[in-house]
């Protein structure tokens, strides 16, 4: 999780002095890639960004709110699963582990203690919520793009990816097993319990 979690704090890696993180990041890398190649997203992202663009969003903010709600959905649905849960909580708290933290080399001198800071906020959290409403992930969605000005949400826009969210979240909670097969037949994982 940690290029999301670089990504989140508009920071760059510079490298990982530990082999375990670097296949971390490299199993991140195949399964991301793996995951927006499935004909699933892809489906989905098309007709959802069309969705928004119809209710007046911008093509930008319409196709990065439609990327981030599918993968809240997903997200949401995998948190039902409690080992799912666990395994994040417990990657969170390896974080922590000075080892791990001095194996990370942040590009800017400020990102180490700004991942400190992130890292504590998720574990505060928890995994997401699996009852998450619509109204949720779609705030979800919009604190998400907030920080990029050419995708971020107006209230108008965050209206409508509630109500995006409202008639699909269920739908695009489904697609988290056949998501998943595809990235594990992708990448050659074991298979996960859903």
């Amino acid at each position: 999780m940690l290029p999301d979690f670089a990504s989140m704090l508009g920071a760059r890696i510079a490298g990982l002095g530990d082999p375990q993180l670097r296949a971390g990041v490299a199993l991140h890398h195949a399964s991301d890639a793996a995951f927006h190649a499935a004909p699933e997203f892809v489906a989905q992202l098309v007709e959802a960004g069309a969705w928004l663009r119809a209710r007046g969003v911008a093509r930008g903010p319409a196709r990065a709110a439609a990327h981030v709600g599918i993968e809240l959905c997903i997200d949401a649905e995998l948190a039902r699963e409690r080992d799912a849960a666990q395994l994040y909580a417990h990657a969170l708290a390896r974080a922590a582990d000075p080892d791990v933290e001095r194996a990370i080399a942040w590009r800017a001198d400020d990102a180490a203690p700004r991942w400190q800071a992130l890292r504590t906020r998720l574990r505060a959290r928890g995994a997401p919520d699996p009852d998450a409403s619509p109204a949720q992930l779609a705030h979800g969605v919009a604190r998400a793009l907030a920080s990029r000005p050419r995708l971020a949400l107006d209230a108008r826009g965050q209206e409508a990816a509630e109500e995006w969210l409202a008639n699909s979240a269920s739908a695009l909670r489904k697609l988290a097993a056949p998501l998943l097969a595809h990235v594990v037949q992708e990448t050659r994982l074991p298979a996960p319990r859903l």
